[in-house]
């Protein structure tokens, strides 16, 4: 289960912020522009990543999600539905803003460079 651990305000009154989330494995810092979870919560929506680069086909077969600096990623996660550009990583399930590669497949693992991931 995918849960809300830390909200950051920017701007309370129109709901914009700074989101962590946690599925006790993995931590994602989301950026909302209208939030309206609460600490503890649970959160069971796909989250939206705004690529840097290309998707490519990883030749590790595992989970990573590596936080570079402020909301940029490096995640190697497993294609779960490759026609809604949706892959996994952990429980979380990320919508691939620059899509996944025609030759890949639902199972295959992608990495990608995330320069922000995005609550809808």
């Amino acid at each position: 289960m995918i849960f809300v651990k830390k909200i950051e305000w920017i701007d309370i009154d129109t709901k914009e912020a700074d989101v962590t989330l946690s599925d006790n494995q993995y931590e994602l810092v989301c950026f909302s522009d209208e939030f309206f979870g609460k600490i503890g919560g649970k959160f069971d929506d796909i989250l939206y990543a705004i690529v840097d680069g290309d998707v490519y086909k990883s030749e590790d077969n595992l989970f990573l999600v590596k936080h570079l600096n402020n909301f940029e990623y490096f995640i190697i996660a497993k294609i779960f539905d490759k026609t809604r550009n949706i892959a996994q990583v952990g429980e979380f399930l990320i919508n691939i803003g620059g899509g996944i590669p025609n030759d890949l497949e639902n199972g295959e693992f992608v990495e990608f460079r995330a320069r922000r991931i995005d609550i809808y």
